[in-house]
This record gives C-alpha cells, sequence and structure tokens, in this order.
C-alpha cells in the first residue's frame, strides 16, 4: 500500500501528538511488529524528547527525516559521552 506524507497525515498525527501526555505519536505504515522493516512517522512536538537508545543489531539501520519544523539531536560515544550535538 502506498501511504503519502501530505499536510492532511502531518496536521493529524500531529494534533495527536499535541494531545498526548509525552507531547509525541506515530503512525505506523508497516503491517504488523514482525515485518522486518519498520516504516513510521514520528510527530514529536515542542516540549517532548525521545530517550537516548541504540540499535545493536548490525543489520538494524534507522533513518530519521525531517519533514516539518526543526528536532534537536544529540549522538553519544558508547560510554554516554555527548559527542555532537544536531539541529535538524
Amino acid at each position: 500500500m502506498t501511504q503519502l506524507i501530505d499536510r492532511k497525515l502531518l496536521d493529524e498525527v500531529s494534533a495527536e501528538a499535541a494531545a498526548a501526555p509525552r507531547k509525541r505519536k506515530n503512525r505506523n505504515f508497516h503491517a504488523r511488529d514482525d515485518f522486518i522493516a519498520h516504516r513510521l512517522l514520528n510527530a514529536i512536538e515542542p516540549d517532548s524528547w525521545l530517550p537516548p537508545h541504540r540499535h545493536l543489531d548490525p543489520a538494524k539501520d534507522e533513518s530519521t527525516v525531517v519533514v516539518a519544523g526543526a528536532l534537536g539531536v544529540l549522538i553519544f560515544d558508547d560510554a554516554g559521552t555527548v559527542l555532537a550535538s544536531r539541529r535538524l
């Protein structure tokens, strides 16, 4: 199935995020959690944050594309020291 990420979808998911206690919401495009590739749209509203995480499995990639707004990103080393920060 083709899913267009248009203004209507962005506004809908953003409104759901704004109403959520943690100020974030995702819309899954994969049918089930056991699919190899997970594709989803995350709406992250101001005053929210995502906990640091990493994927130890080399076959598990992660990409981030900012389609609206801005996002601050911190890059850590294995000991938890911040190596870099970026505003996307």
